[in-house]
């Protein structure tokens, strides 16, 4: 098992060396993996089209608003409490659940933190796709339905949903064989825990592109470690 910032064969490691961090202090946390800014250089550079890939830490209150870099499908998913997505029309995005939607270029997407007290953290991921207009829906889950294996929470039936995604909780040691259906290109990340992921070593916050395969082998190396899967 290893764990290198190098590419290997047809697999591409992301790992903390990647990360950049904003902070506000008392207010705001990004910690990002994957920026568009970043395109051309080697240090959280693209994979394919994963051209975002972040987590943000929001104290109770706090709100921010970005633009749309480019025509770009984004997913939100949070992991402590709830986030509130758009300032009209808003959305309360809460555990459980993933709010996945295309924005045009210059499209604004504000984000804010509804609690008076507690935190809010969750992962946003974006993808460089073109569509002929937006379009945004929030999926429901639960990972403690079904333990050690992964779920398919997003799959492409229509022509509003164009990628793949799957999540799962896993026991310690626990072995899984992922088989690609959409594609032969994927992006594993780790949201919580540690796995071996085709011999690499995965820990929080830490991911692997993977291209030319059909499919890819997991490990769980800790209790109630969360993995997901993204085919494009």
């Amino acid at each position: 098992m290893y764990k290198t910032s190098k590419s290997f064969q047809n697999t591409k490691i992301y790992t903390s060396a990647h990360r950049t961090s904003r902070l506000i202090p008392n207010q705001f946390h990004e910690q990002v993996l994957i920026h568009p800014d970043r395109l051309s250089r080697k240090k959280g550079a693209s994979f394919d089209k994963l051209k975002l890939l972040k987590e943000i830490t929001m104290n109770a209150g706090y709100q921010y608003v970005e633009n749309a870099p480019f025509d770009i499908w984004q997913l939100i998913i949070p992991i402590v409490g709830s986030v509130s997505i758009f300032e009209e029309n808003s959305k309360m995005i809460g555990v459980g659940q993933i709010y996945s939607g295309y924005f045009m270029e210059g499209d604004e997407i504000s984000f804010k933190n509804p609690y008076e007290n507690q935190i809010v953290h969750f992962l946003q991921i974006g993808l460089q796709i073109s569509m002929t207009h937006s379009h945004g829906e929030t999926i429901s889950f639960d990972l403690d339905d079904q333990k050690n294996v992964l779920q398919k929470i997003i799959y492409p039936h229509n022509e509003f949903q164009p990628l793949q995604l799957s999540m799962g909780k896993f026991d310690g040691r626990s072995d899984y064989k992922y088989y690609l259906t959409t594609g032969d290109h994927a992006f594993v990340y780790v949201p919580e825990g540690a796995f071996e992921i085709e011999h690499c070593l995965l820990e929080r916050s830490e991911g692997l592109g993977i291209r030319d395969s059909r499919s890819i082998d997991c490990e769980a190396l800790s209790n109630d470690a969360i993995l997901l899967i993204l085919e494009f």
